[in-house]
C-alpha cells in the first residue's frame, strides 16, 4: 500500500485541476466495474446493482496556489486554493505546473534583520504580502519558464517514513484516502454481495466539498461513507476536552 501510495501522492492535483491523477485512477480501475467520468470530474466505480447502495467518496484534490501577479523583478505574488494556513508558508518549497512543465520554487519573506518595527517579527505575515521565487531574473525570465498569471501549484511533496511505519508528507489529506479508496475497489471487484457499491474518487473538496455535494444528489444513495484525514489530538499543547483521536 505504501508503494501505491507514494505513486498517487507524487501526482499533482490542486482543487480543479485532478484529471492527472483521475487519469491514473482511471486506467487501474476501468475493468473493474462500471466507470464513470461525471460533468464535475467526479470518478465513480460502480460495482453491483439494486438496493441498498452504498457510496464510498474520497477527494483527490489537495491545497494549492494560483499565480496572481508578475512582478517585473520575476517575483511572482499568489493566491490560496483551500484553506491555508499562512503560519505554514514562509520558507515551503512548492512546484509550479508551468506550460512547459513544473518549475520548483520557494515562498519567500522578508527577513527579520530587514524589519523596522521588531514586533512585527511576532506577527502572522499574510499571504499576500509573501512571493514565490523560482530564481527568476525578471518577469521575462519568469513567463520563459512557462509561468503566467493563473498558472497554479502545489507544495513540494516527498513520503517520509519515520518510527514505527508511520509516514509525513504534504497532501496526505487526502491521497491516503485515495488510496484505501483505491484498495477497497481492488477487494470487492470480485465479490459477490447484494445491492450496489460506488467507489467515488471526489473533486474540489478543499474549496468546498464541490464534487461530493453533487454526487450525494446525483446517486442519492441509501448510505455514504467519506474517507478523509483529521487532526490527531494526542500532541502537546492540546486540551483533553477534545476528541480523543489518536494517531495510527
Amino acid at each position: 500500500m505504501k508503494d501505491m501510495l507514494e505513486e498517487f501522492l507524487l501526482i499533482h492535483a490542486p482543487s480543479g485541476y485532478e484529471a492527472p491523477l483521475r487519469a491514473v485512477l482511471l486506467e487501474k480501475i476501468e475493468n473493474m466495474g462500471e466507470t464513470t467520468v461525471d460533468n464535475m470530474g467526479n470518478l465513480i466505480l460502480s460495482i453491483g446493482e439494486g438496493k441498498p447502495h452504498l457510496a464510498i467518496l474520497a477527494h483527490m484534490d489537495e491545497l494549492g496556489f494560483v499565480i496572481s501577479n508578475i512582478e517585473k523583478s520575476g517575483f511572482l505574488r499568489f493566491k490560496k486554493i483551500g484553506g491555508i494556513d499562512d503560519r505554514m508558508l514562509p520558507g515551503s518549497e512548492i512546484v509550479l505546473l508551468g506550460q512547459y512543465g513544473p518549475v520548483k520554487g520557494v515562498i519567500g519573506i522578508k527577513p527579520p534583520h530587514l524589519i523596522i518595527d521588531q514586533a512585527d517579527t511576532k506577527k502572522t505575515t499574510p499571504s499576500d504580502d509573501l512571493y514565490i521565487d523560482v530564481g527568476a531574473k525578471n518577469d521575462e525570465d519568469t513567463r520563459a519558464m512557462g509561468i503566467s498569471i493563473t498558472t497554479v501549484g502545489v507544495f513540494e511533496k516527498r513520503l517520509r517514513e519515520m518510527a514505527h511505519n508511520i509516514v509525513s508528507s504534504r497532501a496526505l489529506d487526502n491521497r491516503y484516502g485515495v488510496t484505501a479508496l483505491y484498495e477497497i475497489a481492488c477487494s470487492i471487484k470480485d465479490m459477490k454481495f447484494q445491492g450496489k457499491i460506488s467507489l467515488v474518487w471526489s473533486v474540489q473538496e478543499e474549496i468546498g466539498t464541490r464534487g461530493a455535494q453533487v454526487i450525494g444528489r446525483r446517486l442519492n444513495p441509501d448510505f455514504m461513507i467519506a474517507i478523509d484525514t483529521c487532526s490527531a489530538t494526542d500532541i502537546p499543547g492540546v486540551p483533553a476536552r477534545f476528541s480523543p483521536i489518536k494517531l495510527g
